[in-house]
């Protein structure tokens, strides 16, 4: 298990006044990115709560293989998410091919 902050890469880039396209950000667990702005979290090295804050005010996608994910890694991680207060959080699991939204942002009028 390591201890380095697998979103360290996205804190960097809003540091340094970036942001994703559309402020979406897909985060893939266990699973091989096939997006622009995804990136791949290993089950081993879990984001902390803390490391999640990259997350903050941003659309989150989380993608996962239902039949292989542990559902404590899965809750783990979700909780650690919705910790940052994203704007939106879905979940989807490929293997279902089911989405869930965990948070949906208020409406700006």
């Amino acid at each position: 298990m390591t201890n380095a902050n697998p979103l360290q890469l996205l804190q960097d880039l809003i540091d340094c006044g970036l942001q994703p396209a559309r402020r979406e950000f897909w985060l893939f667990l266990d699973a091989t990115p096939n997006r622009t702005y995804g990136l791949r979290i290993n089950a081993e090295n879990l984001p902390t709560d803390n490391d999640c804050k990259a997350l903050t005010g941003l659309n989150i996608v989380l993608i996962f293989n239902g039949y292989l994910t542990k559902y404590g890694t899965l809750r783990r991680l979700c909780g650690s998410i919705l910790a940052a207060r994203p704007h939106l959080f879905w979940i989807l699991d490929l293997d279902l091919k089911k989405i869930a939204h965990l948070k949906i942002g208020a409406r700006i009028c």
